[in-house]
């Protein structure tokens, strides 16, 4: 199984199978150990005891608030002007995003997410926003979206459909 820290810590089991003997749970528990020791060693382990990490607002500083912002309505309307040479200029042509583009892009979108809130994307969210500014097939998309869960970049968060990135 996996350690996994989003939405709220808990492990992931990756397979289940019943015991046969008791000392297949005492070899588990020392190979536990010795992978958190392998762990702390290679994360720099001090010894010390964990800490509460600071609070991420100051006292005497207004508390962030949840409410969407509203943009003020413009009182006249806004004259555009357009440069003729400009427009004459033939439209960028759109590459289509693949492989590690597509990867950095879902990435991308997925910690955009992440930082708004838990429940993350479904695979159609993702494509109809990544179509947007690229061409994306929703066959390439669903396909990096399970590579990326299986690379233990992303995880399902509410349910199948939907993906968020582990923190």
């Amino acid at each position: 199984g996996q350690f996994r820290s989003a939405p709220t810590a808990h492990f992931s089991v990756s397979m289940l199978r019943p015991v046969k003997s008791a000392d297949e749970i005492s070899h588990h528990m020392i190979e536990v150990a010795h992978s958190a020791l392998k762990c702390w060693q290679h994360n720099g382990y001090s010894g010390t005891d964990p800490t509460t990490p600071a609070p991420k607002v100051k006292p005497g500083e207004p508390e962030k608030t949840t409410e969407p912002w509203t943009p003020e309505k413009p009182t006249a309307e806004a004259h555009m002007e357009v440069d003729m040479e400009a427009a004459k200029m033939p439209a960028e042509t759109v590459v289509p995003l693949e492989g590690s583009a597509l990867r950095s892009a879902v990435l991308e979108l997925m910690k955009a997410k992440a930082e708004e809130d838990d429940v993350g994307y479904s695979i159609p969210e993702v494509c109809s926003i990544l179509q947007k500014k690229n061409k994306v097939t929703s066959s390439a998309v669903e396909k990096m979206m399970h590579d990326l869960v299986d690379e233990g970049e992303l995880f399902n968060s509410t349910d199948d459909e939907h993906f968020s990135l582990l923190v």
